[in-house]
């Protein structure tokens, strides 16, 4: 059990909601806070009173709202998450997003990595009355987006501790292959660098790339 997750789902406009998040701390806790957050993040974000909202104005509500329940109602835990939120337009590739604190998620074209999707404000659940700013990109046509939990960078050779890090990790997303076929050239890679050691943290991934 652990606390990563991602999440994929059509908002009322049609538009896609892109999550990845991770959960501070690790077992039964982290996992049941991981479902906590997953379904407030969803809930609000699918609820009739923001079918007139636009996708600025919806990232905002969802994860203020999200982040002042954990904060307040559970101050007592002390958990937080990461989390990337992100709103994408599939018709004109236009990327909203909210970054808590979480690794940045990669844009790359055919020839690698053009940008990255730094946080926009703190993890959510650290405290009440947070600021989180709004972020924008656009998918070009043919581009890719990764969004990764940290366990996919510290991933370690058994051998020297080395990390995985982000060098590697950017150097396989270049090229046209479908989003699936990349998500499987990272987990190869993954596999082969720990020799299928014990995993340094739990890991997940999620990749979406635009149509041509």
């Amino acid at each position: 059990m652990g606390g990563d997750f991602y999440d994929v789902f059509t908002l009322h406009n049609g538009h896609v909601a892109l999550i990845v998040a991770d959960v501070c701390d690790k077992g039964v806790g982290a996992a049941l806070y991981m479902a906590l957050f997953r379904t407030l993040l969803r809930a609000t974000a699918l609820q009739e009173s923001m079918v007139e909202r636009g996708d600025a104005q919806l990232l905002g509500d969802v994860v203020a709202h999200t982040n002042e329940y954990i904060a307040v109602t559970h101050d007592h835990a002390n958990m937080f998450a990461t989390v990337f939120f992100g709103i994408l337009d599939p018709r004109t590739g236009t990327l909203l997003y909210i970054n808590g604190g979480h690794d940045a998620p990669i844009i790359a074209s055919a020839d690698g990595p053009r940008a990255r999707l730094e946080p926009t404000g703190p993890a959510l659940g650290l405290m009440g009355d947070s600021h989180f700013a709004l972020g924008e990109d656009r998918l070009g046509a043919g581009e890719l987006l990764l969004a990764y939990t940290d366990g996919v960078t510290d991933a370690r050779r058994p051998a020297d501790g080395e990390a995985f890090g982000e060098e590697r990790l950017k150097s396989l997303m270049a090229g046209n292959a479908p989003a699936a076929a990349v998500l499987e050239r990272v987990k190869a890679s993954l596999a082969d660098f720990t020799r299928d050691g014990p995993p340094f943290d739990d890991v997940t991934m999620l990749a979406v790339r635009r149509g041509a």
